[in-house]
């Protein structure tokens, strides 16, 4: 029956033989610097690949204007989540080729909901008319001395 000290001895033994390795952390990352006419440009040649692939979704989401945040992560304002999905159907070729073009590894797009207000639209004659309205005081004023009804 072995002793629990020889158990503790090989326990440690073992310790030293599998002691962890810290390998040497070496960085073949790509990390130029490029300016933003450079990333428009980048931006804009890939668009053009888009469009004579024939995505029509795509080149819309891709026509927005892009920001460059953080040295390295590209900001596109999109209207919708219908182009966010449109972006992420590409975002994987779309980082490949700028990452790529610019020679730098750590470029990332993000996508971003602008949360503009929903324009209302006006269908009636009545609702046109408020509208125009709120444009141009005057016209309550030249409706009232007339006394026009703008239902019909």
């Amino acid at each position: 029956m072995p002793k629990l000290s020889d158990l503790l001895n090989e326990s440690k033994k073992e310790d030293e033989v599998n002691e962890p390795i810290s390998p040497q952390i070496v960085s073949d990352k790509k990390n130029d610097s490029f300016t933003i006419e450079a990333l428009q440009k980048a931006w804009d040649t890939f668009t053009e690949q888009q469009k004579n692939k024939g995505n029509d979704l795509v080149l819309v989401s891709l026509k927005k204007d892009i920001d460059l945040v953080n040295t390295t992560e590209v900001h596109v304002a999109l209207a919708n989540h219908l182009e966010i999905d449109a972006i992420d159907g590409v975002k994987q070729e779309l980082v490949s080729f700028l990452r790529k073009t610019l020679n730098n590894d750590f470029i990332d797009v993000v996508a971003d909901v602008n949360e503009e207000k929903t324009v209302v639209k006006a269908y009636t004659n009545a609702d046109k008319f408020k509208v125009m309205m709120d444009k141009q005081p005057v016209l309550k004023e030249l409706k009232d001395r007339l006394g026009l009804d703008a239902d019909h």
